[in-house]
């Protein structure tokens, strides 16, 4: 064997060249096979091999097969007393693993208690824990160490859950990602909820991204004074943020991803009045109420007031409704006025907006748009489910506008009207970023070939066009006899993606050949 081959430094990159762990595929026959051809290929191919494992059954696999019994529920069922030579065997891999996942199925916690052999953790070298046994969080002791810098759980909100839950962070000081899910809520648990998802946030120092559900104020001035905290993730926040009264500092000086999930409207523009975002790159706010166009321009307000004008590049805001309220759709259609508060984000690169029922904008509103973000790539004003068939006021000169003065731009989503086509600006150049658009429920006629060619005329790299019934059942007979006529604008936009690629093969063939002519003379 060549002596290099004798350097672990060296033999653990190889091996991890051959582990292709990318989330997706492992070639874990070819490390077995590693670890059986030599002592010094023995380790380094072990631990790779048990570094990430999804449930306990492998270690369960290396007991002695008279010791234990699965039953046929997945339970595990202990037939005799355990021997100190038992846990010999196990603890050689159990300390390679550094990813464990536990999903439930066989009850393997009950053998916790018997494999531990001393007051240290089960798995002494591991960073990363995910945790879906909602019913038996206790058992998660045994997997606790000071090492651990990585934990997600998703547990139950029994008394016993939450009684434990604030004692995590003592055992795991350096955890610096965290998510809870309190993914199955039992009726009469909301103040103990509150008070131990508290505690154990008012513990995390060394935290940097958490993903939690926020029940009072001291947790999140809490959060905001951590000096290391670069992702929030919030499921809800605490009730006193809905009263203006309110007045609280919220100092996220080191802030870069921040999430308001499924939060109600007032209470997100109180919190984001008192926050102080001066490093905020991203911000994805889906709310999960009615949202009027004078709610939208205070959010807006309040976003433009608190968040970096540099910094931030990436917005998501979801204003869709899964039951909208039956009113005057003025009140809910986004207006330009509404966008306008965010025009001071001249960095932005990626903008994605999603209104249930609409946009109240024209081409003019395009252009403002245009002008104010001339950096995106990727634009996305997105109308929701509900939103009916309405005539919109943008139409194919705001394509033309986007591709004038956003050079960038690589992905759009508009409803707009192609029924009519419009002159080409005589200094419009063609842009060359766009490869994706999403036409919505956009309304377009026959003949598409004029269609097609206005598009690739200013979007000549335009590969893929999609309609909000892209990926439906257009051919089944119930669908066509209830959304005969949207269906009917799906097929006319499928057309226009054909015909695409046509032209641009057209146009290719005209420019080789003047440049043909052009050597010629």
């Amino acid at each position: 064997m060549h002596p290099c081959l004798s350097i672990p430094e060296i033999l653990q990159h190889i091996f991890q060249d051959v582990d292709t762990d990318n989330g997706f595929r492992r070639d874990l026959p070819s490390l077995a096979a590693l670890a059986r051809t030599c002592r010094d290929f023995n380790d380094p191919a072990l631990d790779l091999l048990w570094r990430t494992q999804y449930g306990l059954e492998n270690v369960l696999r290396c007991m002695p097969p008279d010791l234990l019994q699965l039953t046929i529920r997945d339970e595990v069922r202990i037939l005799r007393p355990l021997k100190r030579s038992d846990r010999e065997r196990p603890l050689i891999y159990m300390c390679r693993i550094k990813n464990l996942i536990i999903n439930g199925g066989p009850n393997a916690t009950k053998i916790f208690p018997l494999l531990l052999t001393s007051s240290e953790t089960l798995f002494p070298r591991l960073i990363t824990l995910h945790w879906n046994y909602a019913q038996d969080l206790l058992n998660i002791r045994f997997l606790l160490s000071p090492r651990l810098t990585e934990l997600y759980l998703f547990l139950s909100s029994t008394h016993a859950n939450l009684s434990f839950l604030p004692s995590i962070p003592k055992l795991c000081p350096s955890l610096e990602k965290v998510t809870v899910d309190i993914g199955i809520r039992l009726p009469g648990a909301g103040h103990d909820l509150v008070s131990s998802t508290s505690e154990f946030v008012r513990q995390l120092w060394s935290i940097k991204h958490i993903d939690i559900e926020i029940g009072d104020l001291p947790s999140l001035e809490h959060l905001s004074r951590l000096p290391e905290l670069i992702s929030l993730d919030v499921r809800s926040l605490p009730d006193i943020l809905k009263s203006p009264a309110a007045c609280f500092p919220l100092p996220f000086h080191t802030l870069e991803k921040l999430a308001l999930r499924d939060c109600e409207i007032e209470a997100t523009i109180y919190f984001l009045s008192h926050c102080s975002l001066p490093t905020i790159c991203r911000l994805d706010i889906p709310l999960d109420s009615s949202t009027t166009v004078a709610d939208i321009t205070r959010l807006h307000t309040a976003l433009a007031r608190s968040c970096s004008h540099d910094a931030l590049t990436e917005l998501d805001i979801d204003y869709s409704e899964s039951n909208p309220p039956e009113q005057d759709e003025e009140a809910y259609m986004i207006p330009l006025c509404s966008l306008e508060p965010l025009f001071c984000f001249a960095k932005l690169t990626s903008v994605s907006i999603t209104s249930h029922l609409g946009f109240a904008l024209d081409d003019d509103s395009m252009k403002s748009v245009a002008l104010a973000w001339p950096h995106l790539v990727f634009l996305e004003f997105e109308c929701g489910q509900y939103a009916e068939y309405n005539i919109p006021g943008l139409t194919l000169r705001s394509l033309s506008i986007l591709a004038k003065h956003c050079a960038f731009l690589k992905t759009l989503q508009l409803t707009l009207d192609a029924t009519s086509i419009p002159d080409l600006d005589s200094d419009a150049i063609p842009q060359l970023a766009l490869r994706y658009l999403q036409v919505g429920k956009s309304f377009i006629s026959a003949p598409t070939i004029y269609v097609a060619q206005y598009i690739s005329s200013i979007f000549p790299k335009l590969s893929r066009i999609e309609t909000y019934r892209t990926d439906m059942e257009n051919d089944d007979p119930d669908e066509l006899e209830e959304n005969g006529e949207a269906i009917g604008y799906h097929n006319l936009w499928m057309e226009v993606g054909i015909q695409l690629p046509v032209l641009r093969t057209v146009r290719a063939q005209e420019q080789a050949r003047v440049r043909r002519e052009l050597g010629a003379n």
